[in-house]
């Protein structure tokens, strides 16, 4: 498990979500990390990941509503309350 998985595998606040957020932004690979890890098979770790797409600045928009419809169809199914 490496350490954007394992941050992911517990609650977070907004101050972790930016965290999480900017690291993402840094690279390339670090934005794909994110983004894989919304179909991670944990729950929680999947939803997280999720939750830190929402913030994401308006230059990465377009790189969101390309894959829209195939994030609705990950986040539909998610059904963690916690």
């Amino acid at each position: 498990m490496n350490e954007l998985e394992r941050l992911l595998s517990q609650r977070i606040n907004k101050p972790q979500i930016n965290l999480i957020v900017l690291r993402a932004l840094e690279s390339d690979s670090n934005f794909q990390a994110l983004y894989r890890l919304t179909l991670s098979s944990n729950d929680r770790v999947s939803v997280n990941a999720l939750w830190c797409l929402t913030p994401l600045p308006h230059n990465a928009s377009s790189w969101l509503q390309a894959r829209q419809n195939e994030l609705i169809a990950r986040r539909l199914p998610a059904t963690n309350t916690a």
